[in-house]
Protein backbone atom coordinates (compact mmCIF):
# COMPACT_ATOMS: atom_id res chain seq x y z
CA UNK A 1 0.00 0.00 0.00
CA UNK A 2 2.69 2.25 0.88
CA UNK A 3 4.00 1.68 -2.95
CA UNK A 4 0.75 2.85 -4.23
CA UNK A 5 0.75 5.90 -2.23
CA UNK A 6 4.34 7.05 -3.05
CA UNK A 7 3.65 6.56 -6.80
CA UNK A 8 0.06 8.73 -6.78
CA UNK A 9 1.66 11.23 -5.20
CA UNK A 10 4.55 11.19 -7.30
CA UNK A 11 1.87 11.08 -10.03
CA UNK A 12 0.46 14.37 -8.63
CA UNK A 13 4.11 15.92 -8.17
CA UNK A 14 4.89 15.40 -11.95
CA UNK A 15 1.66 17.02 -13.01
CA UNK A 16 1.10 19.59 -10.74
CA UNK A 17 1.41 23.44 -12.42
CA UNK A 18 1.27 22.71 -15.90
CA UNK A 19 -1.81 22.90 -18.64
CA UNK A 20 -2.62 26.67 -17.60
CA UNK A 21 0.78 27.41 -19.29
CA UNK A 22 1.01 31.14 -20.33
CA UNK A 23 3.81 32.67 -22.31
CA UNK A 24 5.09 35.94 -24.17
CA UNK A 25 4.90 33.51 -26.97
CA UNK A 26 2.28 30.68 -28.24
CA UNK A 27 0.72 29.80 -24.93
CA UNK A 28 -2.06 27.18 -23.62
CA UNK A 29 -5.28 28.08 -21.78
CA UNK A 30 -7.35 24.57 -21.10
CA UNK A 31 -7.15 22.90 -24.57
CA UNK A 32 -6.50 25.81 -26.62
CA UNK A 33 -3.41 27.54 -27.74
CA UNK A 34 -2.72 31.31 -27.77
CA UNK A 35 -0.39 33.14 -30.13
CA UNK A 36 1.56 36.10 -29.41
CA UNK A 37 -1.15 38.34 -29.36
CA UNK A 38 -3.98 35.98 -27.72
CA UNK A 39 -5.83 34.69 -30.57
CA UNK A 40 -6.79 31.58 -30.82
CA UNK A 41 -4.24 29.36 -32.27
CA UNK A 42 -4.43 25.90 -34.10
CA UNK A 43 -1.23 24.16 -35.16
CA UNK A 44 -1.38 23.23 -38.56
CA UNK A 45 2.14 21.14 -38.88
CA UNK A 46 4.63 19.79 -41.43
CA UNK A 47 7.53 17.85 -40.20
CA UNK A 48 10.63 19.20 -41.89
CA UNK A 49 13.69 16.85 -42.06
CA UNK A 50 17.26 18.07 -42.32
CA UNK A 51 21.08 16.29 -42.04
CA UNK A 52 24.34 18.30 -41.47
CA UNK A 53 26.46 19.24 -44.06
CA UNK A 54 30.69 18.96 -42.65
CA UNK A 55 32.93 20.59 -45.23
CA UNK A 56 35.54 20.62 -42.91
CA UNK A 57 36.61 20.74 -38.73
CA UNK A 58 34.98 23.86 -38.32
CA UNK A 59 33.03 24.34 -41.17
CA UNK A 60 29.89 22.46 -41.00
CA UNK A 61 26.01 23.36 -41.17
CA UNK A 62 22.67 21.95 -41.38
CA UNK A 63 21.15 21.15 -44.53
CA UNK A 64 17.53 20.22 -46.00
CA UNK A 65 16.75 16.21 -46.43
CA UNK A 66 18.40 14.82 -49.52
CA UNK A 67 15.51 14.37 -51.13
CA UNK A 68 13.81 17.89 -51.29
CA UNK A 69 14.00 19.70 -54.74
CA UNK A 70 15.14 16.30 -56.09
CA UNK A 71 17.32 13.13 -55.47
CA UNK A 72 20.33 14.55 -53.97
CA UNK A 73 22.23 17.82 -52.50
CA UNK A 74 21.06 21.09 -53.91
CA UNK A 75 23.32 23.38 -51.40
CA UNK A 76 26.82 23.08 -49.99
CA UNK A 77 26.93 26.91 -48.09
CA UNK A 78 25.46 27.55 -44.94
CA UNK A 79 24.18 30.67 -46.65
CA UNK A 80 22.83 28.11 -49.37
CA UNK A 81 21.19 25.80 -47.39
CA UNK A 82 19.09 28.56 -45.46
CA UNK A 83 18.36 30.00 -48.70
CA UNK A 84 17.17 26.80 -49.86
CA UNK A 85 15.27 26.45 -46.32
CA UNK A 86 13.77 29.51 -46.97
CA UNK A 87 11.87 28.37 -49.79
CA UNK A 88 10.69 25.62 -48.12
CA UNK A 89 8.86 27.49 -45.08
CA UNK A 90 7.41 29.73 -47.88
CA UNK A 91 6.08 26.74 -49.48
CA UNK A 92 4.77 25.20 -46.48
CA UNK A 93 3.23 28.42 -45.50
CA UNK A 94 1.23 28.50 -48.64
CA UNK A 95 -0.05 25.19 -48.66
CA UNK A 96 -1.87 25.84 -45.29
CA UNK A 97 0.15 25.09 -43.04
CA UNK A 98 1.20 27.44 -39.95
CA UNK A 99 4.11 25.56 -37.82
CA UNK A 100 6.75 23.31 -38.78
CA UNK A 101 8.37 20.40 -36.48
CA UNK A 102 11.96 20.76 -37.13
CA UNK A 103 13.49 17.44 -36.72
CA UNK A 104 17.10 16.03 -37.14
CA UNK A 105 19.58 19.07 -35.94
CA UNK A 106 19.76 17.68 -33.14
CA UNK A 107 22.66 15.44 -31.64
CA UNK A 108 22.15 12.05 -30.54
CA UNK A 109 22.82 10.48 -28.01
CA UNK A 110 25.80 7.47 -27.84
CA UNK A 111 27.21 5.63 -25.38
CA UNK A 112 30.70 3.41 -25.73
CA UNK A 113 30.99 -0.36 -24.11
CA UNK A 114 32.98 -0.01 -21.23
CA UNK A 115 34.13 -3.36 -21.95
CA UNK A 116 36.25 -2.29 -24.60
CA UNK A 117 37.96 0.54 -22.11
CA UNK A 118 36.20 3.56 -23.07
CA UNK A 119 32.22 4.35 -20.91
CA UNK A 120 32.71 8.31 -21.49
CA UNK A 121 28.85 9.36 -22.84
CA UNK A 122 28.70 12.31 -25.51
CA UNK A 123 26.37 13.87 -27.52
CA UNK A 124 27.22 13.96 -30.78
CA UNK A 125 26.17 15.21 -34.98
CA UNK A 126 25.60 13.50 -37.35
CA UNK A 127 26.22 14.50 -41.07
CA UNK A 128 27.63 13.18 -44.21
CA UNK A 129 30.97 13.68 -45.42
CA UNK A 130 32.26 15.63 -48.01
CA UNK A 131 32.84 14.94 -50.65
CA UNK A 132 32.78 11.29 -50.18
CA UNK A 133 30.42 9.32 -48.39
CA UNK A 134 29.45 7.90 -44.57
CA UNK A 135 29.27 9.93 -41.44
CA UNK A 136 31.00 12.02 -39.89
CA UNK A 137 30.96 12.49 -35.85
CA UNK A 138 31.77 15.58 -33.74
CA UNK A 139 31.54 15.21 -30.01
CA UNK A 140 30.32 17.58 -27.69
CA UNK A 141 31.69 18.61 -24.69
CA UNK A 142 30.66 19.49 -21.03
CA UNK A 143 30.00 22.05 -20.00
CA UNK A 144 27.38 22.43 -23.07
CA UNK A 145 26.86 26.12 -21.77
CA UNK A 146 29.90 26.87 -23.60
CA UNK A 147 30.74 24.16 -25.37
CA UNK A 148 31.92 25.37 -29.00
CA UNK A 149 30.19 22.69 -30.66
CA UNK A 150 27.20 22.67 -28.86
CA UNK A 151 26.88 26.50 -29.24
CA UNK A 152 27.73 26.68 -33.11
CA UNK A 153 24.38 23.60 -33.05
CA UNK A 154 22.06 25.91 -30.93
CA UNK A 155 23.22 28.45 -33.42
CA UNK A 156 22.42 26.42 -36.33
CA UNK A 157 19.07 26.15 -34.55
CA UNK A 158 18.85 29.72 -34.18
CA UNK A 159 18.93 30.96 -37.99
CA UNK A 160 16.20 28.31 -38.39
CA UNK A 161 13.85 29.74 -36.21
CA UNK A 162 14.38 32.97 -37.48
CA UNK A 163 14.08 31.86 -41.42
CA UNK A 164 10.40 30.29 -40.08
CA UNK A 165 9.57 33.70 -38.48
CA UNK A 166 9.96 35.16 -41.89
CA UNK A 167 7.92 32.79 -43.29
CA UNK A 168 5.44 33.58 -40.39
CA UNK A 169 5.38 30.09 -39.27
CA UNK A 170 5.84 28.67 -35.57
CA UNK A 171 8.64 25.88 -34.82
CA UNK A 172 8.16 22.71 -32.60
CA UNK A 173 11.74 22.02 -32.13
CA UNK A 174 13.36 18.43 -31.65
CA UNK A 175 16.45 19.28 -29.12
CA UNK A 176 18.10 16.02 -29.35
CA UNK A 177 17.96 11.74 -29.71
CA UNK A 178 18.13 9.46 -27.52
CA UNK A 179 20.21 6.35 -27.20
CA UNK A 180 19.96 4.81 -30.57
CA UNK A 181 21.17 1.14 -30.55
CA UNK A 182 23.79 1.24 -27.89
CA UNK A 183 24.11 0.18 -24.58
CA UNK A 184 22.45 1.50 -21.81
CA UNK A 185 23.62 3.89 -19.45
CA UNK A 186 21.82 5.49 -15.96
CA UNK A 187 24.14 8.70 -17.44
CA UNK A 188 21.82 9.71 -19.73
CA UNK A 189 19.13 11.44 -17.82
CA UNK A 190 21.82 13.50 -16.00
CA UNK A 191 23.54 14.26 -19.27
CA UNK A 192 20.36 15.38 -21.09
CA UNK A 193 19.21 17.51 -18.44
CA UNK A 194 22.21 19.66 -18.69
CA UNK A 195 22.20 19.57 -22.33
CA UNK A 196 18.72 20.81 -22.10
CA UNK A 197 19.91 23.57 -19.21
CA UNK A 198 22.00 24.69 -22.13
CA UNK A 199 19.68 24.94 -24.73
CA UNK A 200 17.03 26.68 -22.80
CA UNK A 201 19.70 29.25 -21.51
CA UNK A 202 20.53 30.44 -25.04
CA UNK A 203 17.30 30.58 -26.73
CA UNK A 204 15.76 32.21 -23.87
CA UNK A 205 18.91 34.96 -23.95
CA UNK A 206 20.95 34.69 -26.91
CA UNK A 207 18.85 33.91 -29.91
CA UNK A 208 17.65 36.48 -31.97
CA UNK A 209 13.85 38.08 -30.81
CA UNK A 210 12.49 36.90 -33.72
CA UNK A 211 13.89 33.29 -33.48
CA UNK A 212 11.99 33.69 -29.60
CA UNK A 213 9.08 34.54 -31.34
CA UNK A 214 9.05 31.82 -33.96
CA UNK A 215 10.16 29.19 -31.53
CA UNK A 216 6.44 27.45 -30.15
CA UNK A 217 7.91 24.63 -27.60
CA UNK A 218 10.70 22.09 -27.30
CA UNK A 219 10.11 18.65 -28.17
CA UNK A 220 12.20 16.61 -25.90
CA UNK A 221 12.32 13.13 -26.93
CA UNK A 222 10.77 11.44 -29.91
CA UNK A 223 8.93 8.21 -29.76
CA UNK A 224 10.93 6.63 -26.67
CA UNK A 225 9.10 3.36 -27.18
CA UNK A 226 11.08 2.54 -29.91
CA UNK A 227 14.96 1.70 -30.83
CA UNK A 228 16.65 2.21 -27.26
CA UNK A 229 15.53 5.52 -26.90
CA UNK A 230 14.50 5.49 -23.33
CA UNK A 231 18.32 6.05 -22.09
CA UNK A 232 17.30 3.56 -19.07
CA UNK A 233 16.93 0.18 -19.22
CA UNK A 234 14.18 -2.27 -20.36
CA UNK A 235 11.05 -2.75 -18.23
CA UNK A 236 11.54 -6.66 -18.37
CA UNK A 237 14.95 -5.07 -16.22
CA UNK A 238 13.27 -3.43 -13.48
CA UNK A 239 12.20 0.08 -15.28
CA UNK A 240 9.16 1.42 -13.87
CA UNK A 241 7.01 4.30 -14.62
CA UNK A 242 7.54 6.19 -11.68
CA UNK A 243 10.88 6.33 -13.19
CA UNK A 244 10.01 8.14 -16.22
CA UNK A 245 7.78 10.43 -14.58
CA UNK A 246 10.63 11.78 -11.74
CA UNK A 247 13.04 12.22 -14.80
CA UNK A 248 10.39 13.66 -17.05
CA UNK A 249 9.64 16.43 -14.18
CA UNK A 250 13.04 17.04 -14.09
CA UNK A 251 14.02 17.55 -17.40
CA UNK A 252 10.92 19.49 -17.68
CA UNK A 253 11.27 21.88 -14.50
CA UNK A 254 15.27 22.47 -16.09
CA UNK A 255 13.77 24.17 -19.04
CA UNK A 256 10.86 26.21 -17.45
CA UNK A 257 13.76 27.33 -14.93
CA UNK A 258 15.58 29.48 -17.93
CA UNK A 259 13.01 30.01 -20.35
CA UNK A 260 9.32 29.70 -18.51
CA UNK A 261 7.55 31.83 -21.85
CA UNK A 262 8.16 28.30 -24.69
CA UNK A 263 6.37 25.26 -24.23
CA UNK A 264 7.17 21.64 -23.85
CA UNK A 265 6.05 18.10 -25.66
CA UNK A 266 7.29 14.71 -26.27
CA UNK A 267 6.50 12.90 -28.75
CA UNK A 268 4.59 9.38 -27.93
CA UNK A 269 2.59 6.77 -29.51
CA UNK A 270 -0.48 6.29 -26.99
CA UNK A 271 -1.89 3.88 -25.61
CA UNK A 272 1.92 1.60 -26.62
CA UNK A 273 2.96 4.31 -24.09
CA UNK A 274 1.47 2.97 -21.08
CA UNK A 275 3.86 1.30 -19.35
CA UNK A 276 6.36 3.48 -19.52
CA UNK A 277 5.75 7.49 -21.05
CA UNK A 278 2.09 7.25 -20.09
CA UNK A 279 0.81 10.37 -21.33
CA UNK A 280 -1.22 10.67 -17.71
CA UNK A 281 2.17 11.07 -15.77
CA UNK A 282 4.35 13.03 -18.10
CA UNK A 283 4.96 16.59 -17.11
CA UNK A 284 4.97 18.45 -20.34
CA UNK A 285 3.07 21.14 -21.85
CA UNK A 286 0.99 19.41 -24.21
CA UNK A 287 1.62 15.48 -25.72
CA UNK A 288 2.36 14.96 -29.16
CA UNK A 289 0.91 11.54 -30.55
CA UNK A 290 2.53 9.61 -33.42
CA UNK A 291 0.07 7.43 -35.05
CA UNK A 292 0.32 5.65 -37.84
CA UNK A 293 -1.63 3.14 -39.59
CA UNK A 294 -0.94 0.76 -42.78
CA UNK A 295 -3.15 -1.01 -45.44
CA UNK A 296 -3.03 -4.28 -44.39
CA UNK A 297 -2.63 -6.71 -47.12
CA UNK A 298 -6.00 -8.92 -46.42
CA UNK A 299 -8.16 -5.64 -46.45
CA UNK A 300 -8.30 -4.95 -49.95
CA UNK A 301 -10.41 -1.99 -51.03
CA UNK A 302 -11.55 -1.43 -47.68
CA UNK A 303 -7.91 -0.82 -46.85
CA UNK A 304 -8.94 3.24 -46.62
CA UNK A 305 -11.74 3.08 -44.11
CA UNK A 306 -9.91 0.45 -41.75
CA UNK A 307 -6.69 2.52 -41.77
CA UNK A 308 -8.94 6.08 -40.74
CA UNK A 309 -10.59 3.86 -38.04
CA UNK A 310 -7.57 2.74 -36.39
CA UNK A 311 -6.19 6.22 -36.32
CA UNK A 312 -9.73 7.04 -35.47
CA UNK A 313 -9.62 4.73 -32.26
CA UNK A 314 -5.82 5.92 -31.28
CA UNK A 315 -7.43 9.31 -31.22
CA UNK A 316 -10.19 8.16 -29.53
CA UNK A 317 -8.37 6.34 -26.94
CA UNK A 318 -5.95 9.90 -26.28
CA UNK A 319 -9.03 12.45 -25.28
CA UNK A 320 -9.94 9.52 -22.78
CA UNK A 321 -6.80 8.96 -20.93
CA UNK A 322 -4.71 12.10 -21.79
CA UNK A 323 -5.46 14.53 -19.24
CA UNK A 324 -2.95 17.52 -20.98
CA UNK A 325 -3.89 18.97 -24.39
CA UNK A 326 -2.99 16.57 -27.41
CA UNK A 327 -1.78 17.41 -30.88
CA UNK A 328 -1.07 15.30 -33.68
CA UNK A 329 2.58 15.06 -34.27
CA UNK A 330 2.93 12.91 -36.90
CA UNK A 331 0.40 10.89 -39.04
CA UNK A 332 0.81 10.03 -42.61
CA UNK A 333 -0.49 7.69 -45.73
CA UNK A 334 1.80 6.75 -48.40
CA UNK A 335 0.95 7.39 -51.69
CA UNK A 336 3.25 7.33 -54.52
CA UNK A 337 1.10 7.88 -57.38
CA UNK A 338 -2.56 8.84 -59.25
CA UNK A 339 -2.92 4.94 -59.48
CA UNK A 340 -1.48 3.34 -55.62
CA UNK A 341 1.52 3.17 -53.48
CA UNK A 342 2.01 0.78 -50.19
CA UNK A 343 -1.47 2.34 -48.84
CA UNK A 344 -3.52 4.16 -52.14
CA UNK A 345 -2.98 6.60 -54.83
CA UNK A 346 -3.06 10.18 -54.41
CA UNK A 347 -6.95 10.47 -53.82
CA UNK A 348 -6.81 8.29 -51.09
CA UNK A 349 -4.39 9.71 -49.46
CA UNK A 350 -6.14 13.21 -49.46
CA UNK A 351 -9.29 11.30 -47.94
CA UNK A 352 -7.27 9.95 -45.13
CA UNK A 353 -6.04 13.68 -44.41
CA UNK A 354 -9.30 15.26 -44.78
CA UNK A 355 -11.06 12.39 -42.36
CA UNK A 356 -8.56 12.32 -39.74
CA UNK A 357 -7.80 16.15 -39.46
CA UNK A 358 -11.70 15.98 -38.79
CA UNK A 359 -11.98 12.99 -36.41
CA UNK A 360 -8.59 15.23 -34.45
CA UNK A 361 -10.90 17.79 -34.38
CA UNK A 362 -14.23 16.25 -33.06
CA UNK A 363 -11.94 14.31 -29.69
CA UNK A 364 -10.60 17.55 -28.55
CA UNK A 365 -7.07 17.51 -30.46
CA UNK A 366 -5.71 21.14 -30.30
CA UNK A 367 -3.39 20.27 -33.43
CA UNK A 368 -2.29 18.00 -36.13
CA UNK A 369 0.91 17.52 -38.04
CA UNK A 370 1.46 15.99 -41.28
CA UNK A 371 4.94 13.39 -42.11
CA UNK A 372 6.57 14.94 -44.04
CA UNK A 373 7.03 17.86 -46.39
CA UNK A 374 8.32 16.10 -49.76
CA UNK A 375 8.64 12.66 -51.25
CA UNK A 376 11.64 10.25 -50.24
CA UNK A 377 10.28 7.94 -52.02
CA UNK A 378 7.98 6.22 -49.33
CA UNK A 379 5.10 8.39 -50.58
CA UNK A 380 4.39 9.98 -47.45
CA UNK A 381 5.74 13.75 -48.65
CA UNK A 382 3.11 16.57 -49.53
CA UNK A 383 5.16 17.01 -52.44
CA UNK A 384 6.18 15.32 -55.49
CA UNK A 385 10.08 15.12 -55.79
CA UNK A 386 11.46 17.80 -58.24
CA UNK A 387 12.78 21.53 -57.75
CA UNK A 388 10.54 24.79 -58.46
CA UNK A 389 10.45 27.93 -56.67
CA UNK A 390 7.44 28.62 -54.24
CA UNK A 391 4.60 28.89 -54.97
CA UNK A 392 5.35 25.17 -56.72
CA UNK A 393 1.41 24.00 -57.31
CA UNK A 394 3.02 21.55 -60.02
CA UNK A 395 4.45 19.38 -57.47
CA UNK A 396 1.63 19.45 -55.07
CA UNK A 397 0.04 16.36 -54.24
CA UNK A 398 -3.88 16.32 -54.15
CA UNK A 399 -3.41 16.26 -50.32
CA UNK A 400 -2.00 19.48 -49.71
CA UNK A 401 -5.96 20.72 -50.36
CA UNK A 402 -6.82 18.69 -47.22
CA UNK A 403 -5.02 21.20 -45.38
CA UNK A 404 -5.78 24.58 -47.37
CA UNK A 405 -8.85 23.78 -46.99
CA UNK A 406 -9.24 22.87 -43.26
CA UNK A 407 -10.66 24.87 -40.66
CA UNK A 408 -10.08 24.68 -37.17
CA UNK A 409 -13.08 27.02 -36.58
CA UNK A 410 -15.77 24.42 -38.81
CA UNK A 411 -18.29 21.57 -37.99
CA UNK A 412 -17.80 19.48 -34.77
CA UNK A 413 -19.14 16.16 -34.73
CA UNK A 414 -19.22 13.70 -31.55
CA UNK A 415 -16.35 11.52 -30.70
CA UNK A 416 -17.87 8.45 -30.04
CA UNK A 417 -14.97 6.35 -31.64
CA UNK A 418 -14.53 4.00 -34.15
CA UNK A 419 -17.15 0.22 -34.15
CA UNK A 420 -14.32 -1.62 -34.05
CA UNK A 421 -12.13 0.18 -32.00
CA UNK A 422 -11.59 -3.30 -29.42
CA UNK A 423 -10.50 -4.97 -32.77
CA UNK A 424 -8.30 -2.63 -34.85
CA UNK A 425 -7.86 -4.97 -37.46
CA UNK A 426 -10.72 -6.79 -38.46
CA UNK A 427 -10.49 -10.03 -37.25
CA UNK A 428 -13.24 -10.42 -36.43
CA UNK A 429 -14.51 -8.64 -39.34
CA UNK A 430 -12.69 -11.42 -41.71
CA UNK A 431 -13.66 -14.57 -39.26
CA UNK A 432 -10.50 -15.40 -37.51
Amino acid sequence: MKICYKFITTIVFCLVGIYFSFGQYVSIIGRQFKDEFGNDFYPVVCNYAVYYMFLSENDWFLRPYIDYDGWGWECWTNPGCLNQMQRHFDQIKAMGFNTVRFFGGGPYYVSYDPDKGNGFLTFQIKGDNYPGSGYSLKNLSKPYTTDPTTQKIFEGFNNVLYRAYLAGLKVILHTAGGPKNVMYSSDFATDYAEYLDAISIYMANYSNPESRVALMAYDIMNEPLYSNQTGWPDISEGHEKIDVCIKMNDWYNIIKSNDPNHLVTLGGSGFRDVYEYDPAVLKVDFYSIHPYSKKMGYEDDLGLPFMVDRIYGDIYWTMKNCPMPFIIGETSFKAISEQGGPDGNFAEQKSYAESTLQHNLDCMGSGYSWWEYQENSTGTGLLKNGYCNPICQELEKPVVEAFEEFDPEGITYPCDGPANYYDPYNHFFYGW
